[in-house]
This record gives C-alpha cells, structure tokens and sequence, in this order.
C-alpha cells in the first residue's frame, strides 16, 4: 500500500516520526519546540543526554538540494552542542536513492553512523505499512493511500464530481481530526441514520463526506442524491448484503422557500428514514442548517406528532469546536495554502493566530478563505490585517469589495444569474439562456455595451474566483455553481439592500426555477419585494407568465407557477384571480404534487376573493378525484382527507365507492409491504416436529405479523380514521421473504466497528496544556 505523505503537514509528519520511531527503536523520545530546538527534533537520553538526536524533513515534493541545504545548516547546529550525539538520525518524506543517501552521509560526518540512519519516503511507507496501529491513528494516511482511495473511487460511481480524487486528496490535507468526527460515528454506527445540523460554514459537509469516505474505504457503494430524497429512495437495494451508505446533503433545501418546493415532504423523509433502519447494511447521512431543520419541524405537521421524536434523536449539531481543533484548522490551512512568505508571516507575528482562533466569528470556512492570496489581492484592501480583522468582524463582506470593483458588469449579471437558480447550480446551457434573457434587460433599461461573447468571456474570467464547473461522468453535462457558499449569504444581503438590482434579477427571471429558491413573502433567508412595491412586481411577474420555462420540463410548471405566484402574492388573489383560474384549469393536464396543489386551495380558502373560492366549491369533486389519481403514497393520501376536513367534508362519503376504497387501500398496502419485507422478522420462523423450517407455518406467522404491524402503519400515517385491519389485502405472495429468512443475517454494529474506525483525540484531556499546545504548533 502506498501512503499519500503530502496529505500531512510538518507538524503531523513529527508526530508520525515520533511514533514510528519509537516503535522500531523500541525508545520513548521526546519532543521539542520547533526554532528551539539547536538541531533537535526528537531526541532519548537515558544515561547521556542527547543520546539519540533525530532531525525531522518533511520535504515532500522538494529538491534533493533542498534537503541537503537545510542539513548542512543543521550539522553546524550540531557542531557547537556541548553534548554531542552517539547516534543521529534523519526522517524525510523526501524519495531519496542511494548516492544521495551517501551524499547526507558525507554532510553530517561524524554524527550520522551510516546510511541506515535515514529514513526517508519509501522506508517511512514499509514502515506504516508493517504498523496497523500507526494506520489507524493517523486517520488521513489511511484515508489516502492508494488501496483506500482507489476503493473510495469505484464504490462512489456516481455523476457526482465531488467524488474524483483532487478533491478527496484536497479534503484530506485541509481536515482536521476533531472529535465530532468521532461522536458522528458512533452515532451513525449504532442508529444506521445521522442528521448533521449546524450554521452555515461550520463544517457540515466536509464532516459528512469524510465520514461517507470511511463507509466508501470499507467497501460500502455510495447512493448520492442532489437533495432528493426519493431519487435515493430508488437506487436503495433491497439485497440485505449490498452495502450502501446514502449522503443527500442539504436534503431540506438553503430556506424556507426551498421547504415549500423541496420534492421532500415530511411523508417522504419519514418514509425513507424508516426503510433505512429496515434494511441491513444500509446507512444514511442527512445534512441541513439548524435553522431550517426548525423551519421544517415548524412547517411540517407531521414533525410536530409523535413521529419527530423519532426522527429528532439523529439529530447531531456540530458545535462549537474546542480552542485546540480551531488552531489545528487554521494552522492546517495555512501549511497547506499557497500564500507568500510575507501574508503567511503575519500569522505569526505577535501571536496573531490567537487573535484568529479566539474571534467570536471563526468558523472553518473563513479559515478557507483568509488564507487564500488571490482573495485577499482582489479584496481592495491595503493591508493584511485589515483583511483578516475586518472579514472576521463582518464575514459576509469578503466578497463586496471584489464583487464590486474586480469585476466588470458582464461578470455581476452572470454571478447574479447562477445565484438565481440556488446552492446546487445549474446547467451550462441553461445558465448561458438565462443569462442572455438578464444581458437583454440590462441593455434595454442601461444601454449598456457589452462584447460580442459576454457568457463566455464573464464564464472564463470568474472560473476559480466566483465559479466552479463540475462535469457529469454520466452524460458530460456542465454544472455551474458558486467556489464557495459564502458567496450566497454575501448576494443575499447585497440584494436585500439594493432594491434596483432585486428588481432586475426579478424582471429578468425566465425559468420558475430562478424565483422558487430566491423569493419569498417573507424577509428571512430569502428575497422579498418592499411593500410599496408589490404590485409592481406582481404585474412583472404576471406579464411574463406565457413565457416562462422549467429547466426540466416534464415537471408540473403550471402547478408551480400557480403555487409560487399564489404564496408570493397571497394578498393579492382579487388583482390575480384570471391567472389563478387560467392555471388551475391547466394543472388538470399535468402530473402534480398534491401537497402543493393543497396548499394552493388552503391559501384560496383562506382569502378574501370569493369568486374563486367559488371555483374551489364548484371544481371539489372534480379535484378531489384528480388527486386520487394522483396519489401514490400514503402522505398523498393524507393530503386529500385533509383538503376534505379542511372544508367540512366526511371523506368517507367518498370511499363508499368500492372502486375508490380498492385503489387506495391497494396504495397503502404496497407502500406497507414495501417496508413491512424489509423488517426484522425472524420471531416469525417456524419448525415442524423434526426440527426442519416449516415454510407453510412461517408463512402463516408472517401474515399475521403483518396484520399487527398494519394496524400500527396505519396509526403513524394518521390514516385509522378511513382505513382499518379489513383494508388488509389477503393472499400476498411471501416466498420472497421466507427466502430472505433463511439467510437470517442479523444487523450488528460491531461488525462495522474496524481497524480503521477514527482514533480518539486526546485535544480534550486535562493532561494536556491546550495553550502550550497551541503555542507548540505555530512556534516557527
């Protein structure tokens, strides 16, 4: 196995000479302050002091010159010790082969033995490879080397390009080990599902795919999902040996606007939860903002039943990290960064890096950014310190000065467009469409001038700096979207603030998916129009309502258009109401999500314009058997008896149609089956008098398994009102899961517990001094 040593940086490489020294020595050694140190690294005295000095290089990717430089600086070192070395060794990452093994032999005459005191790059990697317990402590070496990565890399076969190896090498170096890696572990370990929660840049997603990479390493095939959970919900195996863990990360959507739109209503989450904990060798990791995890609990009914204490226990915030893992970042970033001496310098000065770690506003994505050179170039500031301190002050400012005056007005159209169409991106085409429909207006309303290529001149400018392209393995598609999520809260309050350009960015909308992730009713997380603006806007909006589009078309784009234009505007249904009536009538002739067509009706009905809460009472019967046909869930189900008791109706006037009752009881009975054959069920296995498996009486059992366990579906989906035992439906084939229940494979999560499970940091312990370790790390 080939080990990455690049994925550490100086301070780690010590740790891991340190380590693997010790154990083939079989010495404890000591270590010393870095520039403190006379020539020494680690060092053993027993009866002599100095007995063994070790000199540490992590010189990865360097030049042999290099090393041999530093080491002829390091004998002179050594020369004017009182205490001279019996024994000195040299550890380097360096590759070195045998002449220039020879070569250092010569320049650290007398103190080096011989040559055999060198360990460099290929030794170190024999040497890990002989030590599992090294391995396992050092959790991003594992992470790295070659039969990991290459296993991470075919088990995550997706479309996906935050899956290639640049990134995972990338997010290997910049990771710190911190302990809610470990908490987040064990939680997923032992309840198969793990909701990360937190506020934006704390680190929510590099924690869920570092943990994604350890399940990937260990042979599990990867389901990811751009935020939809039945997308996932159909690539979910049912072979209990088929190992998968599922990652849909921002799964709730970047608002409440996206709640509204999200194709994951409460029914589906909860539904997918469940058949998650149901099937062996299936794990899921989730990730949402705190805030709209609360906007969801608040939003979603069902959240508020007694189905969310269920849900709540996966829930895991990531906290405030502790003062030694928030140096460990920041001392990560820069080693790895590429900043000039002198910026990288300013860290050290008058121990500014406590200043940074001890800000009320540190969060590992500013870390990221305060040490990227070409941003703070770009900046318009004058000086480093007023480019850390100040960004630090107002995080969402790191984005203004460059936004404003770095960039032409091209490239702000372009940064507004891709931010219309939220967090994911979206496709090049599609953007570059958008984009000429907002060029269009601006040359209309500004008269401005712009090059014969705009799109592509802006596309090529702001790639790296605003913008990244990610290329789908499956059909070569290009996504674009923002390098970092910072961008999004700096547009926001940008937007907010000036009402013109908001205007714009509205006016200039072509596609539905430009308003849903961006526009609300509401001023929080997202975009709202002031109040003596709303029928301007809305006259906009109305005026362009043939023209537009969805980005994929065999979506409802009249539901939701009707939907997004009936919730913007709900104060406004009587100015609207021929638009309303014209798109409902519309919706008849498309596939619909019934939820959003419910809360169409439920914003009518609670409105002051009467005649289309006469068009409601006129078309029920009408929509009521529309959205039975359009129900294939129980959650739609629930929907339609909702819509019933919202206006007074007994719906089991409507299931006295036999034919009505049938097609329903047989959608709750497939959903239930769909779960009920992926349960435990061997209390259910019986044997005849020999002691063999009797199939006809496991059989028997099974049946009456199901009949208990339908009852009790039936109560969490809020359906025993209309639907009972008797709705069970007889003669339902169960050989498949008598099949399964030979194999009667147990879930255990000590089977998933390995060598590789992330080690226990100490950084909490009382025997460590955290400020002596902090000063330890950036001391120079």
């Amino acid at each position: 196995m080939n080990y990455n040593l690049g994925v550490l940086n100086d301070k780690e490489f010590e740790d891991l000479a340190k380590d693997l020294l010790e154990l083939e020595l079989g010495l404890k050694l000591e270590n010393f302050k870095v520039g403190k140190d006379n020539g020494i690294d680690l060092r053993y005295s027993s009866t002599k002091k100095n007995e063994i000095i070790v000199q540490v290089k992590h010189f990865f990717r360097s030049k042999f010159s290099d090393l041999k430089f530093q080491l002829g600086k390091e004998k002179e070192k050594l020369d004017k010790l009182s205490n001279k070395p019996e024994r000195y060794i040299v550890f380097t990452s360096l590759p070195l082969n045998t002449n220039q093994t020879e070569e250092l032999e010569e320049v650290l005459s007398p103190y080096l033995i011989n040559t055999g005191d060198i360990y460099n790059h290929d030794r170190i990697q024999s040497l890990i490879s002989q030590s599992p317990q090294i391995e396992k402590k050092f959790y991003k070496l594992w992470l790295s080397s070659s039969n990991v990565l290459n296993e991470i890399l075919h088990n995550a076969q997706t479309n996906c390009s935050e899956f290639i190896q640049e990134k995972i090498i990338k997010r290997s170096k910049l990771y710190v080990e911190t302990k809610h890696l470990h908490e987040s572990h064990d939680f997923l370990v032992n309840n198969k599902i793990l909701i990360i929660t937190g506020e934006p840049g704390v680190g929510k997603t590099t924690l869920a795919y570092m943990l994604v990479y350890k399940f990937l390493g260990e042979g599990f095939e990867l389901i990811f999902s751009d935020r939809s959970v039945l997308d996932a919900e159909n690539l979910l195996s049912k072979d209990k040996t088929k190992k998968q863990i599922i990652l849909i990360d921002d799964f709730l959507g970047s608002n409440l606007t996206d709640i509204n739109s999200t194709p994951n209503n409460d029914s589906i989450i909860l539904r997918f939860l469940e058949q998650v904990k149901c099937r062996e060798n299936k794990f899921l990791v989730l990730t949402t903002r705190t805030t709209i995890l609360n906007e969801a609990t608040y939003y979603y009914e069902s959240f508020k039943r007694e189905r969310l204490k269920k849900t709540s226990g996966y829930e895991l915030k990531v906290k405030q990290y502790t003062k030694l893992e928030k140096a460990q970042i920041l001392y990560n970033h820069l080693y790895h960064s590429e900043l000039s001496g002198n910026l990288k310098d300013f860290f050290f000065v008058d121990k500014n890096y406590l200043k940074i770690i001890d800000h009320p506003n540190y969060y590992p994505r500013i870390i990221e950014i305060l040490t990227s050179e070409a941003l703070f170039e770009d900046s318009g500031y004058h000086t480093f310190d007023d480019y850390i301190f100040r960004n630090l002050e107002n995080p969402k400012r790191i984005w203004e000065h460059a936004f404003k005056h770095q960039t032409n007005r091209s490239d702000q159209l372009l940064i507004e467009t891709v931010f219309t169409f939220g967090d994911k991106g979206v496709e090049e085409t599609i953007l570059e469409d958008a984009f000429n429909q907002r060029l269009d207006l601006e040359i209309r309303t500004s008269n401005h001038e712009f090059n014969i290529d705009p799109f592509n001149d802006s596309l090529k400018k702001l790639l790296e700096s605003f913008l990244k392209i990610e290329i789908s393995r499956k059909d070569s598609k290009k996504t674009i979207s923002f390098v970092n999520p910072s961008i999004t809260d700096f547009l926001l309050d940008y937007l907010k603030t000036n009402n013109r350009e908001r205007k714009q960015v509205w006016d200039a909308a072509k596609y539905i998916e430009q308003f849903e992730p961006r526009f609300g009713a509401r001023d929080t997380n997202y975009l709202c129009h002031r109040e003596n603006e709303e029928d301007e806007y809305l006259a906009s909006f109305v005026s362009r309502l043939n023209l537009l589009r969805t980005k994929k078309p065999k979506t409802e784009i009249s539901l939701r258009i009707l939907h997004f234009m009936s919730m913007m505007f709900s104060n406004k249904l009587d100015r609207i109401k021929d638009e309303i009536l014209q798109y409902f009538e519309l919706v008849f002739t498309e596939r619909i999500d019934n939820r959003r067509l419910y809360e169409v009706i439920k914003i009518i009905k609670n409105s002051s314009c009467i005649s289309l809460q006469e068009y409601i009472n006129l078309k029920f019967d009408v929509i009521i058997e529309f959205m039975v046909e359009e129900s294939y869930r129980p959650e739609d189900i629930r929907t339609v008896i909702d819509l019933n008791e919202d206006f007074g109706i007994d719906f089991n006037r409507f299931l006295e149609n036999e034919m009505q009752r049938n097609r329903l009881r047989e959608i709750i009975f497939e959903n239930f089956m769909d779960i009920f054959k992926d349960q435990e069920l061997n209390i259910c296995i019986e044997y005849d008098r020999d002691g063999y498996f009797d199939s006809r009486s496991t059989a028997y059992e099974i049946e009456r398994e199901a009949k208990v366990r339908f009852k009790s579906f039936l109560e969490e989906e809020d359906l025993l009102d209309y639907f009972n035992e008797d709705d069970f439906y007889e003669g339902f084939d169960y050989d498949p899961i008598i099949n399964d229940l030979y194999k009667n494979i147990n879930y255990s999560p000590e089977k998933f517990e390995t060598e590789y499970s992330p080690r226990r940091s100490n950084s909490g312990s009382s025997v460590i001094n955290i400020n002596d370790e902090i000063d330890r790390l950036f001391e120079r």
